[in-house]
């Protein structure tokens, strides 16, 4: 028989255990990054592990010759998650044993977060473990890290997103006090850590400002300015360079205008988020409660019906930080709603529900992501034999259209980082200069056309004095009248003569 009055916890066990379980999975597998450099796999963790590695190297707006023939780093980039990282890298001199240190540490500060958010309203522990699951375990941030490797995003969410709302929603029910400085650490924090976890949150800000008085009022706009002023050493230069810079501002909207986008992921979280609202206010009925949700409300209408993508700066980012964002809304509205205000058909679909979302969550991730496939391909192993041998700055050329089983950028990150190797490709496009990042795009046109004239001037404007490729390729550079230095059974390598 279904329970009317409170919601029983014991309807969260199976939802618990079975996320608990995948996320385990997914770290243990993830593990294995701790022997092998993701090479063909987790696209966006190579450019991370080597910005630690960078910063240690070179510093916070330092000069890193390695990529795009120079580049400043963290001047596209917020740096948060590398500081966080640093202390691991110096002490075991490790790069890839401090991902997995940082990743597992995010997850550990991510639980305690989730628990002081819970205790400061009053939600029960078994709730609790439910909320940081429903919210850290789901395939969607599972697959940032193991899918993707998008490990600063991470980071944020479960390090600086929560501790950022803890505040928020506690200060939505009292007033503003010292304490209140905790707002201006975690603003900071966040805009420091991740633009594209940032840029949603900031609806929250608006939500508090709504329903303060006039002079709490006053202390949020103050706070929001001395964030904005402590962390200006960073994020003026990384607007000037985004400003000026050719990134697409309809994002978003080439992801959100597809026909499968609205039978996805966002369309599910946010009716969750609709309905639970509704409750939520039903149970309270306070005005102010409806002003606080109002701007969130509105927030989730544009993004249904799409017309987010006319906003500024909103259609800038992809739609996963905003799934994340809405995500945490309906969960935190459902284990505040008294369970006796919804009706039972209700109940029965709530249970119906928790008991599916445990069972599409595991079917999702073993689906998308049931392998882990990160050791070297013979290949790979190859051209790190290679390494050794480069004394000049290298490119790699080979047509990854024709199936090369590996990520040249991902190679190249990692012949920085164990080699100090130097190339004009990188591994994050934005912090490219334009003339290098156009002459890399002709260099792969004329690659492909096979025109040795257009490679050899292509290579000399990059500076590049020694050429890796493979097979076929191979007998095609020795025609350019290139100097081969090493010849194995896939990979050569080639010099360029002064």
């Amino acid at each position: 028989m279904i329970e009317t009055r409170r919601f029983p916890d014991k309807w969260l066990y199976f939802p618990i255990l079975a996320l608990a379980s995948i996320l385990l999975i997914k770290l243990i597998q993830f593990s294995k990054i701790i022997h092998y450099f993701p090479l063909h796999i987790m696209a966006d963790s190579p450019d991370h592990i080597s910005k630690i590695h960078f910063l240690a190297q070179y510093g916070f707006h330092g000069l890193v010759p390695n990529w795009y023939n120079g580049f400043i780093l963290f001047q596209s980039y917020p740096p948060c998650y590398y500081y966080f990282s640093l202390p691991f890298y110096l002490l075991t001199n490790n790069i890839l044993l401090t991902t997995y240190v940082s990743l597992i540490l995010s997850f550990v500060l991510g639980f305690i977060g989730v628990f002081i958010f819970c205790k400061l309203q009053k939600i029960s522990l078994v709730k609790t473990i439910a909320f940081f699951f429903f919210l850290f375990a789901n395939p969607i941030l599972i697959g940032y890290f193991a899918e993707i490797g998008r490990l600063a995003a991470v980071f944020t969410w479960l390090v600086v997103f929560v501790p950022f709302c803890t505040v928020i929603f506690w200060y939505k029910d009292h007033k503003i006090d010292l304490k209140f400085i905790l707002f201006i650490i975690f603003l900071s924090a966040l805009i420091l850590s991740h633009t594209f976890v940032l840029i949603p949150t900031t609806v929250l800000i608006i939500s508090l400002f709504l329903i303060k008085n006039k002079y709490e009022k006053i202390i949020i706009s103050l706070s929001t300015f001395f964030s904005l002023l402590i962390t200006s050493f960073w994020w003026i230069p990384f607007l000037k360079i985004s400003l000026s810079g050719d990134r697409i501002a309809g994002h978003l909207a080439a992801e959100l205008l597809k026909l499968p986008s609205f039978i996805s992921y966002n369309t599910l979280i946010l009716l969750l988020f609709w309905v639970t609202l509704y409750f939520y206010l039903k149970d309270k009925h306070k005005s102010k409660e409806i002003l606080f949700f109002l701007p969130l409300l509105i927030f989730s209408i544009l993004f249904f019906s799409r017309l987010i993508v006319f906003v500024p700066l909103f259609n800038r980012m992809p739609a996963g930080p905003y799934n994340l964002f809405f995500l945490f809304l309906p969960i935190f509205l459902f284990f505040k709603t008294r369970f006796s205000i919804y009706p039972l058909i209700i109940k029965k679909l709530i249970f119906l529900g928790l008991a599916l979302l445990a069972i599409g969550s595991i079917i999702v991730v073993i689906i998308q992501m049931s392998d882990f496939p990160i050791e070297y391909n013979e290949i790979e192993e190859e051209i790190i034999s290679v390494f050794p041998q480069i004394q000049n700055k290298f490119t790699i050329l080979v047509n990854e259209k024709e199936g090369f089983p590996s990520d040249v950028e991902a190679l190249v990150a990692y012949a920085s980082i164990y080699y100090n190797l130097s190339s004009p490709h990188g591994h994050y496009g934005p912090a490219a200069r334009k003339e290098v990042s156009n002459t890399l795009d002709e260099l792969d046109e004329h690659f492909k056309m096979k025109d040795c004239g257009a490679i050899l001037l292509d290579l000399k404007k990059l500076y590049v004095k020694e050429v890796i490729s493979i097979d076929k390729h191979c007998d095609f550079l020795s025609s350019c009248n290139l100097k081969q230095e090493i010849k194995k059974q896939h990979v050569c390598l080639f010099s360029l003569s002064d």
